[in-house]
């Protein structure tokens, strides 16, 4: 069943990572967008067991997706969302993040339990610079999700693991190279989190000591920044390519100095390819 929970997982983090906004295809905006749009996503991404990990796994698998843009109900390739406050400059709904498996892959964690996929979930508010609904977007978003560990090894198993923060500031332009099918998005942002986050991660228990890993215990704070460009290119009426690249840095952090950090940098890459299977005849005009 691990292979499950991997796939759960790193769709949160992959979708997370790359797809924050609702506008997901470049399409002129006085044609207005279907109600809903089903297809199915093709990943191929190499992203770090966890922000400061020293190792790399890649995730590939295909996976279906619902676009749904209803007035008070939302559904896009991050998941089903409320929108519960959306006027001027103000927008309100709900964050989806999360964190694959660690395994024995990991070296640093040599005879340490392995950890179960973290799920995310919780509110957040953006602020928008400019004018929603327009082709592009630009806005700061702060978000405090509620965290849970996921595991099937011995049934289904869940535990509260904290809190964690973010706070980004994001772009993305649909019509910049609409002539050219080309869509990017670009994001900054900053993580903070609580010891029982942070401690999941990064504290080392007495028990397993070792030469060259000392006990550490994870307090509350800073939990290091980020910066990721993505964009998509039309290749035809139904389908797109995508690609990004994120940086993470975790110079400062409250758990730079644990022993299971084995990067202060991690750069994580992927590329998405997007197939529209079916969508509505009825438009809407919000994204």
């Amino acid at each position: 069943m691990r292979f499950t929970v991997t796939t759960l997982a790193g769709l949160f983090l992959i979708l997370g990572m790359v797809f924050h906004s609702n506008q997901i295809h470049a399409k002129p905006a006085d044609q207005g967008k279907p109600l809903w749009e089903v297809g199915l996503y093709n990943i191929a991404a190499r992203l770090p067991l966890y922000r400061g990990s020293g190792s790399d796994r890649w995730y590939v698998f295909p996976l279906p997706y619902l676009i749904y843009r209803g007035d008070v109900i939302q559904a896009n390739r991050e998941g089903v969302k409320g929108i519960f406050y959306k006027k001027g400059h103000i927008e309100t709904d709900i964050s989806v993040y999360g964190n694959p498996p660690v395994d024995s892959d990991d070296k640093s964690r040599d005879e340490m339990p392995e950890l179960d996929a973290i799920v995310e979930m919780g509110p957040s508010v953006k602020w928008h610079f400019i004018e929603q609904g327009l082709p592009d977007m630009f806005y700061l978003e702060a978000a405090v999700r509620g965290t849970g560990s996921v595991g099937f090894d011995r049934g289904m198993d869940m535990a509260y693991q904290g809190l964690h923060g973010v706070l980004r500031l994001c772009y993305y332009n649909e019509e910049l190279f609409l002539n050219r099918g080309f869509s990017f998005g670009f994001t900054a942002g900053v993580d903070w989190a609580d010891d029982r986050f942070n401690g999941y991660f990064y504290d080392v228990p007495d028990r397993y000591r070792q030469p060259g890993r000392e006990p550490f215990r994870s307090g509350g704070g800073y939990a290091g920044g980020s910066v990721m460009v993505s964009g998509q290119k039309r290749l035809t009426n139904s389908l797109w390519l995508g690609l990004f690249s994120r940086w993470e840095n975790i110079t400062g952090a409250v758990f730079e100095e644990s022993p299971l950090v084995g990067k202060e940098n991690n750069l994580s890459m992927g590329c998405t390819l997007i197939w529209e299977i079916a969508v509505s005849d009825e438009k809407v005009g919000h994204p």
